[in-house]
């Protein structure tokens, strides 16, 4: 008897083990391409605005100053932080919807 709880212990803790490192994997990948996704965004972002600000703060001329202010309006952050949070929500439901369909069995 105690023959058979070694085998069954054994089965299911390498079960446990193997699908505790399959799903780790997936995950540690998935966190990895939305942190890297993120941050090549923000600094796009940043770099955007700092160079806009750049320009602002040596134009003098109020006439360039409202063209300026036609291009880069002032809810323009709210709207690029809005498309930057849609491309990575629609990255996220592709990236899963792959794992998904990648993991039924055919």
């Amino acid at each position: 008897m105690s023959l058979i709880a070694q085998f069954l212990t054994a089965l299911f803790s390498n079960l446990l083990i193997w699908f505790s490192s399959r799903v780790t994997k997936q995950v540690g990948m998935t966190i990895f391409a939305i942190t890297v996704i993120t941050t090549l965004s923000l600094a796009l972002y940043l770099s955007i605005k700092g160079l806009v600000a750049g320009l602002v703060m040596y134009i003098t001329n109020e006439w360039i100053l409202m063209g300026m202010g036609i291009l880069w309006p002032s809810n323009a952050e709210a709207c690029i932080t809005a498309i930057f949070t849609a491309e990575l929500a629609v990255y996220i439901y592709r990236h899963k919807k792959a794992v998904y369909w990648g993991s039924v069995p055919k």
